[in-house]
C-alpha cells in the first residue's frame, strides 16, 4: 500500500480585513516521521522552526504569501526536503507527497493509518494578495511603474542542498566569505558625538518638541526648525488627494507649495549643519525625483501624470547627481530607492549603498516588484537595519502614502523623542538587551536598580512572532538573568523632507522644505562648503569582462583559494543568473518562467522553465546597460556593475566584499590573460600600475641616498672616489629599473582603450627626459673622477649634477604619480566601497 503525507494550510479573514490567520500543516502518514522543520521568510523573529510531536502544524497571521522550504525528518533516519507555497485563496489549500517505499519497508508496524486520496503536491501560482489594488498600467510587463504592496521575500532554492533548510552545524566556520575591501571612497562622515554642544542643542530641542497637527503655526517648517516663521506660497493649489491608490488624511490635498526666499535660506543652513552633524545619513526617495525624466502617478502641477518616452535612456535630475556626489563625499551613507530607474547610479551613486527596495530596471536579480510580489529577501531586511540606525533621513520625491518602506522615514523621526542611547555595552536606561533564551526577545532598558532591571519589551504579533515596533508594558527582571547588552541607537536628528506637496507625516519632520529638490539642492551645497559644478557624466569602463572571485559554477571563492573565473559579457558570451535572485518573488509575468518548476503560460505563450541562462546581445551605452537574453526575454544589466568590479580590480588585483555578481560567465580560466589588439587589457593584467610606483619610489630613493652619500663624504672631506663610483653604480641599477619599467608600459596592449594610450605616451615620454638626464648626469661624474684631486669647484660641480639629477627624479616620480594613475583614481572615488 501506498502512503501519503499532506502539506497544506489553511486561510481565514482576519477581523481587520486585510489579513489572514493561517495555518500551515503536514498529515496524513504521520506516524512516520520524527520531526517537521520549517524556514519562514527571514522577517519572522525566529524563522526555522521545527515540531517534534504530531500535530505537526504552525499558526501565524499576515497578508503576504511566501514559499515555506520544509524538512522531513523519518523515524528510520531519512530526511526529505519539499517546499509549500502560501496560499489565501482557499480556506484549505493541500497536496500529497508519497512516503519513500524504503521508510514503509523499514517501518511495518506503522503502515496501519487511514490514507487520503489528494492531488499531487505541487506548489500552484500564489494569487495577488488584497488591496491595495495594482495599478492599471502594465504597459511593460516586466517592467512596470508599480509601487509595491507587500514585506514578504521568496525563499531561493529549495531544490538546492546549498540553500535547503540546514540545521546549526557548530563546526562551521564563522567567516565564510572574505573579508570587505580597502575603502575606495572618501570616508563616510562620523558625525559629531552626543556630547558635541551643537548636536546636544539639536537633539534636546527635538526631544523637548512633541509631533504636531496642522494647526500648529510650526507645522510648515519643523519640530527643529528656528529660524523666520512666513507660510510657504502656494503655487499650485488643488482640492484632490495626491494619490488615489492610498489613503490620507482629510486635510491633505496635492497642492503646492514653495518656502519664501528668506525661510528657504533659514531652512537650508540649517539642513547643511544636521548633514556636518549626522552620524548615518539615509536618503529616502520617491517618484517624484526623477518625474521630469521618467513621470509619475501622484497629482502634481509641476510634473504630468504619467509616463515619458524612453524612459531607460532617461538621464539623472540634478537632485540625483547632488545626493550621488554627497554620497561620493562620504556625506550621504545610504538609499532607499522606491523608483526602478537607476538614475542614482547614472549620477555616481555607489551602487552597493543603494537599496533598490521596489526592485530595478537594470538588475536581473532584482526585477521590478508587483503589487502581487514579494520583495528581494536582502532588500528588506537591509532596509528595516536603515529604519533603525539611521542618525538622518532625507526624504525627497515621495508622499509617505503608508509603504512599508515609509518607517525609514517615520522610525528616524519617532526616535528623536527618545534620551540619547548610553555607551556600548553599557547597562543604562536607553539601552537595548537581547534575552538568551529560545526566540531572543529584545528590550528597551527603563531603568536599572541594584539587582533588578525593568525592561520593555517588543511585542510579537499573536502567533506569528514577526517583528514588531510596538513596546510592551515594562516589566523587572533580576540583574542575574541571562541576557546581552546590543548595540542601540538613541535620540537623533530626525527626518528632513524636501517637497512641493505636504504629506500624512509632516508634523514628525525635524526641517519641511517647499519647493523643488534641484532648487534646494543647488543652495544646499554652497552651504556645505561645495560648488555646483558636479554635474558631469561618469566614465563608464570599457572592458567587457573581468576576473572574479567565483568558480565555474559561480560560487564563492574565499580568498585566495580556487581558480577565478571571467565575468565575460562581450557580445554573444553565454552568461546565467546565479541563484538568491528575485525573479519568481517579483512575480512579472514576462519572467515568470525563469526559476519556475513548470511550464508558465504568458499572453497564451508555453514557456518552458529555465534556470536563467542566456546571451549578452550588445551593450548599449544610451541606457547604460548591457542587454541580455536570458531563457527568451530581454533582461538588463547597468553598466556601473561593471564599472564597480573593475574598479576594485584597479586597487586589489582581486575582487573582495559582499557583492553578489547577479551574472556570471561560462569562460572559466585561472589565469590571467592580456588582451589583445581588438579588446582593453584588463588593468588586472597590467603590469604598470604597481611597477610604476614602486619602480619610481625605488628610483627616488636611490638617487636620494646617492646625493646625501655625495654630500656626507664632502662634509667629511674624504676622497671622492668611492661615494662617486657609489653613485655611478647607483645611476646605472636605476637606469636598469627604469628601462624594463618603461619599455614594459610602452609595450603594454592597450587596444581600443584611449585613456591607456595616453598613458602609454606619457610614460614613454617620461622614460625618454629621465634616460636623458641619467646619460648627462652620468658623462658630468664621470669628468668629475677624471680629475686627480677632489677641488672646491669639482666638488660644487658635481654636487649640482646630483642634486638635479635627483630633482628631476622627484618631478618625475610625481608627475607620473599624479597623471598616471589620477585617471583611474576618479574612477574609484566615482566607484564604491562594499559593506
Amino acid at each position: 500500500m501506498v502512503h501519503h503525507l499532506v502539506l497544506g494550510n489553511t486561510a481565514t479573514p482576519a477581523k481587520d480585513g486585510k489579513r489572514y490567520n493561517w495555518t500551515f500543516y503536514v498529515r496524513g502518514a504521520t506516524d512516520y516521521l520524527d520531526s517537521v522543520t520549517i524556514k519562514l521568510h527571514p522577517t519572522f523573529k525566529d524563522p526555522v522552526r521545527t515540531c517534534d510531536a504530531a500535530p505537526f502544524e504552525f499558526k501565524s497571521r499576515g497578508w503576504g504569501t511566501f514559499e515555506i522550504a520544509v524538512l522531513l525528518k523519518f523515524k528510520e533516519g531519512t530526511s526529505l526536503r519539499t517546499s509549500w507555497e502560501l496560499q489565501f485563496d482557499q480556506e484549505d489549500a493541500s497536496g500529497q507527497l508519497e512516503v519513500p517505499p524504503g521508510i514503509m519497508a523499514s517501518l511495518p508496524t506503522l503502515s496501519s493509518h487511514k490514507t487520503e486520496t489528494l492531488h499531487p503536491l505541487s506548489p500552484p501560482p500564489p494569487p495577488p494578495p488584497p488591496p491595495p489594488p495594482a495599478p492599471t498600467d502594465d504597459r511593460d510587463g516586466a517592467e512596470s511603474h508599480s509601487d509595491i504592496y507587500g514585506v514578504r521575500g521568496s525563499i531561493e532554492g529549495c531544490d538546492s542542498t546549498d540553500e535547503a533548510i540546514l540545521e546549526p552545524d557548530p563546526a562551521e566556520p564563522a567567516e565564510s566569505s572574505p573579508p570587505p575591501p580597502p575603502e575606495l571612497l572618501r570616508d563616510t562622515s562620523e558625525g559629531k558625538a552626543d556630547d558635541d554642544p551643537v548636536r546636544a542643542s539639536v537633539c534636546k530641542r527635538l526631544r523637548e518638541s512633541a509631533f504636531m497637527d496642522p494647526s500648529d503655526p510650526r507645522f510648515m517648517f519643523g519640530r527643529g526648525y528656528t529660524g523666520p516663521l512666513q507660510a510657504p506660497k502656494v503655487i499650485w493649489k488643488s482640492s484632490q488627494p495626491p494619490r488615489k491608490d492610498h489613503s490620507c488624511p482629510k486635510w491633505l490635498t496635492a497642492t503646492e507649495f514653495e518656502d519664501q526666499p528668506e525661510v528657504a535660506v533659514a531652512k537650508v543652513k540649517e539642513l547643511a549643519q544636521l548633514i556636518k552633524l549626522s552620524r548615518k545619513t539615509v536618503a529616502y526617495t520617491g517618484a517624484g525625483i526623477s518625474a521630469a525624466v521618467i513621470g509619475q502617478a501622484a497629482l502634481s502641477g509641476q510634473n504630468t501624470v504619467g509616463w515619458k518616452n524612453n524612459t531607460r535612456a532617461a538621464p539623472p535630475t540634478f537632485t540625483h547627481h547632488a545626493l550621488g556626489f554627497l554620497g561620493r563625499q562620504g556625506l550621504l551613507h545610504g538609499w532607499v530607492q522606491q523608483n526602478h530607474d537607476g538614475l542614482p547610479q547614472k549620477a555616481g551613486f555607489p551602487q552597493e549603498r543603494i537599496n533598490e527596495i521596489h526592485g530595478s530596471w537594470y538588475d536581473p536579480s532584482n526585477p521590478v516588484v508587483k503589487y502581487s510580489g514579494t520583495l528581494h529577501d536582502k532588500s528588506y531586511p537591509w532596509m528595516r537595519e536603515d529604519a533603525e540606525t539611521a542618525d538622518l533621513c532625507l526624504v525627497l520625491g515621495t508622499s509617505l502614502g503608508g509603504l512599508n518602506a515609509d518607517q525609514v522615514a517615520t522610525k528616524t523621526a519617532d526616535r528623536t523623542l527618545l534620551p540619547p542611547a548610553p555607551a556600548a555595552g553599557v547597562l543604562a536606561p536607553g539601552a537595548w538587551i537581547s534575552l538568551r533564551r529560545p526566540g531572543g526577545l529584545k528590550g528597551l532598558v527603563t531603568a536599572v536598580a541594584e539587582n533588578t532591571i525593568q525592561v520593555r519589551f517588543r511585542q510579537s504579533d499573536e502567533d506569528s512572532e514577526e517583528e514588531d515596533d510596538r513596546l510592551a508594558e515594562p516589566v523587572t527582571l533580576p540583574r542575574d538573568e541571562r541576557f546581552e547588552v546590543i548595540p542601540s541607537v538613541g535620540g537623533g536628528l530626525g527626518t528632513v523632507i524636501l517637497n512641493l506637496q505636504q504629506t500624512a507625516q509632516d508634523g514628525k519632520m525635524t526641517l519641511r522644505l517647499f519647493g523643488k529638490s534641484d532648487d534646494i539642492l543647488r543652495m544646499l551645497l554652497p552651504e556645505l562648503g561645495f560648488g555646483l559644478s558636479i554635474v558631469r557624466p561618469p566614465v563608464w569602463p570599457r572592458q567587457e569582462r573581468v576576473l572574479v572571485p567565483y568558480d565555474k559554477d559561480g560560487r564563492r571563492l574565499r580568498s585566495g583559494s580556487g581558480k577565478r573565473m571571467w565575468l565575460d559579457l562581450q557580445k554573444g558570451q553565454a552568461v546565467r543568473i546565479t541563484p538568491g535572485h528575485n525573479i519568481q518573488g517579483a512575480k512579472q509575468p514576462g519572467y515568470m518562467h525563469i526559476g519556475a518548476r513548470k511550464p508558465i503560460v504568458v499572453k497564451g505563450e508555453t514557456r518552458q522553465p529555465g534556470v536563467g541562462v542566456g546571451t549578452v546581445l550588445n551593450r548599449c551605452n544610451t541606457t547604460c546597460s548591457f542587454i541580455l537574453q536570458i531563457e527568451g526575454v530581454q533582461m538588463r544589466l547597468g553598466i556601473w556593475t561593471r564599472r564597480l568590479l573593475v574598479a576594485f580590480q584597479e586597487v586589489t588585483g582581486l575582487l573582495r566584499g559582499s557583492l553578489a555578481v547577479p551574472l556570471y560567465s561560462w569562460q572559466h580560466d585561472g589565469k590571467a590573460r592580456k588582451g589583445s589588439a581588438s579588446e582593453p587589457a584588463p588593468l588586472l593584467d597590467n603590469p604598470s600600475v604597481a611597477l610604476c610606483v614602486i619602480s619610481m619610489a625605488m628610483d627616488f630613493f636611490l638617487f636620494f641616498v646617492s646625493s646625501l652619500g655625495v654630500i656626507f663624504a664632502s662634509l667629511l672631506r674624504q676622497s671622492c672616489d668611492i661615494p662617486l663610483w657609489w653613485f655611478l653604480a647607483l645611476v646605472g641599477l636605476v637606469a636598469s629599473i627604469s628601462a624594463v619599467l618603461y619599455a614594459k608600459m610602452a609595450w603594454t596592449e592597450h587596444g581600443s582603450d584611449r585613456t591607456w594610450t595616453i598613458h602609454g605616451f606619457l610614460a614613454f615620454v617620461v622614460f625618454l627626459v629621465q634616460g636623458g638626464t641619467m646619460v648627462w648626469g652620468g658623462y658630468l661624474c664621470w669628468l668629475a673622477l677624471a680629475s686627480s684631486e677632489c677641488a672646491v669647484d669639482v666638488l660644487n660641480f658635481t654636487l649640482v649634477c646630483t642634486g638635479l639629477l635627483a630633482l628631476i627624479e622627484v618631478i618625475g616620480f610625481f608627475s607620473v604619480y599624479f597623471v598616471f594613475i589620477p585617471s583611474f583614481m576618479m574612477q574609484l572615488r566615482d566607484a564604491a566601497k562594499f559593506t
